[in-house]
């Protein structure tokens, strides 16, 4: 195995070791639960057999191993002269071809997430990629084969060369389709479309006006765009000035970031509100509602990051969080909660047919993700640190073959 570690600014350093691949941390997505779910030790055994060795490096990933609130300080790469086969009767090794770097992605790695997620950690909250090879009983039921083109939500593991991903995560990616907008669809459009669904029923919003707060991120793109092609009479989004020109680009009616200055023009207005900022308690999305309104929370970054008050309260960071998502569970009027992992688990089945829909529409050409940058492995550091300072606009994706196996 072979280690660099990753710097802002300080170029990639490498250390050769002689550890084989058999750490399955490193590229397994499943949960701790399904790791152990196959028992059948004589076939459990031969899905862990490693490949032959081989004289160049086959297999390659993102990797920490303790919490941080600095990227470049934890943030490594490891690769590997093995590929990864199945760890489990239901897994399938996927080939990756592209997965996004999110904000997501920095609040785990800080230990910030809503749940916490056990160390060591491979980043990237999807995949998209083809099936190298299958687990027995999902070559048996013939679930998933060789060649197939598929897309998953996996929460960790997608910044890498290959990962493990268990079956009844995956759906198939329609033939033609970019890889790059297939993974922002996979987490970032299936999170606005779901949490539109939220708000109304079905997605229904001929003649309703929508507010985001935050419209210049990913998923605040994708509700623009997804609201506007639902029917909604106006769209009003909020971001800095300096985003605005893109946003109406997009069809969208731009306001003030800031919510003493927005709250003004549209209080009592909005049939739809979608907030991932949480600047003030939820109070000003809550209060531009008109009667029959509904709000979406979801998010807080506002919190996370340090730039609300009330990230600042004697409660702390992390406790501060989990009362205001109860408080917009539960005790808040017109008012509900929304987190793409979260649905994912309560509703696989809803999920998958939700993502397919949507990779539908992108095989037609009918929605269009902003893929602001393809990067590799080695600029997976340098993301973190851009999304968390708040310098990017669109989806960042990794596309891991791109420089790093030489």
């Amino acid at each position: 195995m072979l280690t660099s570690n990753m710097s802002n600014t300080a170029p990639i350093r490498q250390h050769n070791d002689t550890v084989p691949c058999d750490e399955g941390f490193i590229y397994d997505s499943s949960s701790d639960e399904e790791r152990h779910e196959c028992n059948d030790a004589a076939s459990l055994s031969s899905l862990l057999t490693p490949s032959e060795p081989s004289k160049s490096l086959e297999h390659a990933a993102i990797v920490y191993d303790r919490y941080s609130d600095d990227a470049g300080d934890v943030l490594e790469i490891r690769q590997y002269f093995h590929m990864p086969r199945p760890r489990a009767a239901k897994e399938v090794v996927i080939r990756v071809e592209a997965s996004t770097v999110s904000f997501t992605d920095t609040l785990i790695r800080r230990n910030n997430w809503y749940k916490s997620v056990s160390l060591p950690i491979t980043p990237g909250f999807d995949v998209v990629g083809t099936i190298v090879s299958v687990g027995e009983k999902v070559r048996q039921r013939k679930l998933f084969q060789v060649g197939d083109h598929v897309a998953a939500l996996i929460k960790r593991g997608g910044n890498a060369c290959y990962a493990n991903v268990h079956y009844d995560k995956l759906v198939k990616v329609p033939g033609g389709v970019d890889a790059a907008e297939a993974a922002c669809v996979t987490h970032i459009y299936t999170s606005a479309y779901q949490a539109l669904r939220c708000a109304r029923n079905s997605l229904t919003l001929a003649g309703a006006k929508v507010l985001v707060t935050g419209g210049n991120g990913p998923i605040g793109e994708a509700i623009v765009e997804l609201s506007k092609k639902a029917g909604a009479e106006a769209v009003y989004a909020t971001a800095h000035e300096r985003y605005h020109p893109h946003l109406k680009s997009l069809g969208a009616i731009c306001l003030p970031f800031e919510c003493t200055e927005w709250l003004p023009k549209v209080k009592g207005q909005m049939d739809v509100v979608i907030d991932s900022i949480c600047q003030d308690d939820y109070i000003s999305p809550q209060a531009a509602l008109n009667n029959d309104g509904r709000l979406v929370c979801t998010g807080m970054t506002a919190i996370v990051s340090g730039d609300a008050p009330a990230s600042s309260s004697f409660l702390g960071t992390s406790a501060t969080a989990m009362w205001t998502s109860l408080k917009s569970s539960y005790l808040m009027k017109q008012t509900c909660s929304y987190d793409v992992w979260s649905s994912f688990k309560a509703k696989p089945d809803d999920f998958k047919r939700d993502l397919e829909y949507l990779l539908q529409l992108l095989r037609k050409h009918e929605i269009q993700p902003n893929v602001q940058e393809r990067i590799g492995l080695e600029e997976v550091a340098n993301a973190h640190y851009r999304l968390e300072r708040g310098q990017e606009k669109g989806c960042i994706v990794c596309t891991p073959w791109k420089k790093i196996l030489r």
